[in-house]
Order: structure tokens, then C-alpha cells, then sequence
């Protein structure tokens, strides 16, 4: 069964608030949202995961340089 996150979930897991989030949703820096209704999205927890393990590989690259 897939899992879903909801924006509090995500903005806890990246220490950034709401607004924060949507402007990097935006950017195309952060997977796109399921939007349920005008003011309700959820992200799907697969996505997200290897969202951030990509960034942290890129970190650790950049950090071994």
C-alpha cells in the first residue's frame, strides 16, 4: 500500500515551514505534490525518500571534495 505524507509531514521532515516548501515545489526543486483540493496535497513517502537520499548522496559527494 502506498504511503502518503501531508505537508506537515514534510515540513517536519525538512525543517522548513509550509511556504517554504510550496516556493521549492514551485522552483521544481521538490517532488510535485497530489493535490486533493484547493488547500489539501499529500506526497507520496517513496518519492520522498529517494528525494532525500539523492540529496544526501549529492552532500556527501560535495562534502568528500
Amino acid at each position: 500500500m502506498i504511503q502518503m505524507l501531508t505537508t506537515a509531514n514534510v515540513t517536519k521532515m525538512l525543517r522548513i515551514n509550509r511556504h517554504s516548501l510550496m516556493k521549492i515545489v514551485e522552483a521544481g526543486g521538490f517532488p510535485q505534490p497530489i493535490r486533493l483540493n484547493a488547500r489539501t496535497y499529500r506526497w507520496n513517502e517513496e518519492t520522498v525518500a529517494s528525494w532525500l537520499r539523492e540529496k544526501e548522496q549529492c552532500s556527501t559527494k560535495t562534502s568528500q571534495a
